[in-house]
């Protein structure tokens, strides 16, 4: 089901059920009343792709039809919409493929551009999520592997970001200095509100839990070849938990874990847990927050 929640009454409302087997979605543009979401089609196959969805009226637009061979491992991609509503940035991901951003005009469904990621990777990474930064110049990526769920080969991610001017490609190093051998993924970073710094949710396969990781100061790193510190978001309230991902809202940090989420302060504190007292939030597919632009309110598909 899709759901939304409102980040300071903690107020959540069923936005559509789950019979219609949404994967993802995201707000429209500026507003709060108008979100785009994935569907893989009811029953899956038929009618899937992108629909736009009024939540004042409920009125439903296709605007892209495209079905991936991944089925319900869909649900782990990220696509996105520009800040101003013009140009959907769809992942084409298929079965042992290089991913593929297309981006499809709003109005009319149109693929207006394609960029196969031209990386030294395998075609193992088949899996790819996006973010665009506040004014639409640069998207943030990350691709990785079904090693992530389970059934898929353990190879590290590799997170860039792009400046669509251009279309430089630059890769981030997002790992931390120590970190040990392994495969290293980094699934699911999102912008900080000023663009400044990303965060993320990272996980060493088969070897640790899920902590969350800062990277500071992007334009240095994307516009230099200077390589940035990765800092780890650490106390003594954070020990144990196991923090998948988080967005940056304009008071907080809210990050998931175990299908629960926290808020945590600027000092990395925990200043609310869902866990603890009476909680009838329902609970999260931990990758799938999406926050509107006043960063007041999320949705995020759930499982009934």
């Amino acid at each position: 089901a899709l759901v939304e929640k409102d980040l300071y009454n903690n107020q959540v409302k069923e936005i559509i059920n789950s019979s219609e087997n949404i994967s993802s979605a995201v707000y429209f543009g500026g507003t709060d009343s108008i979100i785009v979401y994935y569907s893989l089609g009811k029953p899956e196959g038929v009618n899937a792709g992108y629909f736009k969805m009024d939540l004042k009226t409920n009125k439903r637009v296709l605007i892209f039809d495209i079905y991936s061979d991944l089925g319900s491992d869909e649900i782990v991609n990220g696509f996105d919409v520009s800040p101003d509503g013009n140009t959907l940035l769809v992942p084409e991901v298929f079965s042992k493929t290089t991913p593929k951003i297309l981006m499809v005009e709003m109005s009319t469904g149109q693929v207006r551009w394609v960029q196969e990621l031209s990386l030294d990777v395998n075609r193992e990474l088949e899996l790819l999520c996006m973010r665009y930064n506040n004014d639409g110049t640069e998207v943030l990526y990350s691709i990785y592997s079904r090693g992530l769920l389970g059934n898929g080969p353990k190879v590290s991610s590799k997170l860039g970001v792009i400046k669509l001017e251009t279309m430089e490609d630059k890769l981030l190093q997002f790992k931390p200095e120590d970190a040990s051998t392994g495969a290293w993924v980094a699934p699911f970073p999102n912008w900080s509100p000023d663009n400044k710094h990303i965060i993320y949710g990272m996980i060493c396969l088969g070897l640790s839990n899920y902590e969350l990781y800062i990277k500071t100061n992007i334009e240095l790193e994307t516009n230099k070849k200077t390589i940035l510190k990765v800092k780890k978001i650490t106390s003594k309230t954070l020990e144990s938990k196991n923090l998948e991902n988080a967005v940056w809202t304009n008071n907080f940090m809210l990050a998931t874990y175990s299908a629960q989420y926290i808020k945590i302060d600027s000092n990395y504190n925990v200043i609310e847990d869902s866990s603890i007292g009476d909680n009838s939030l329902i609970k999260y597919y931990p990758f799938t927050m999406s926050l509107n632009k006043k960063k007041t309110k999320i949705v995020y598909v759930v499982s009934n």
